[in-house]
């Protein structure tokens, strides 16, 4: 096969874990139940923690009999979501990674995208973030990882994190989009609203270039 030929594949998996934001991948020949499984089953097995719950949009890929065993086995909550708030983590996550695939296609003038996964996301995975206490995902490796956080999070003068309530949610979207009819500025630092955009069908996943409609505060 030549170099710049692209490979059969066509598609990934990807599963985030929200606590620590790191990402893992499975390169896929189709999305039938079958074979997301067992792609499912490969990432389940390199978490270094058990695994509570999952969240996914209402797909075929995901809503059949061979996940549904799979979730059974590892005793995961499966959930499957629909509306604005659907998989947000890992749509977030997926924009990120093709991005960067992107951008590494161009520079190397090559179709090859499988080449680079990998490496794209281990990149992802090794940038320090602030909620972690400016640990990187990467170094989240088992249940004893929260004690690292905690104790970054205090060197650093940060607050401790905490689970934020589905009230508390709810009522920080009313202020957003109260906020955005009246033009007040009722959002405050670190309230959580969810952000709704349109995307054709090429930009949803590799425009670099995509903006919101916000309410600001000063």
């Amino acid at each position: 096969m030549h170099e710049n030929e692209p490979r059969k594949e066509k598609y990934f998996l990807l599963l985030i874990d929200v606590y620590s934001n790191k990402i893992f991948v499975e390169i896929l020949k189709n999305k039938e139940g079958f074979t997301v499984a067992n792609a499912l089953e490969r990432i389940f097995k390199q978490f270094g923690s058990p695994i509570y719950e999952i969240q996914t949009d209402k797909g075929s890929d995901f809503v059949n009999r061979h996940c549904k065993a799979l979730f059974k086995k590892f005793n995961i909550v499966f959930r499957a979501k629909r509306g604005l708030r659907k998989a947000s983590f890992a749509e977030s996550a997926i924009f990120r990674v093709k991005r960067k695939l992107y951008m590494y296609m161009r520079t190397y003038l090559t179709k090859n995208w499988t080449d680079a996964l990998n490496d794209v996301v281990e990149g992802l995975n090794k940038i320090p973030l602030k909620r972690l206490g400016y640990q990187t995902p990467s170094s989240i490796t088992d249940v004893t990882s929260t004690v690292l956080v905690d104790n970054s999070l205090k060197n650093h003068d940060l607050p401790l994190p905490k689970e934020v309530t589905y009230q508390k949610q709810s009522e920080n979207q009313k202020n957003y989009e109260m906020a955005s009819k009246t033009n007040e500025n009722l959002l405050k630092k670190d309230d959580y609203v969810y952000l709704k955009s349109k995307y054709d069908k090429f930009a949803k996943s590799f425009d670099i270039q995509v903006s919101f409609e916000l309410a600001c505060t000063k």
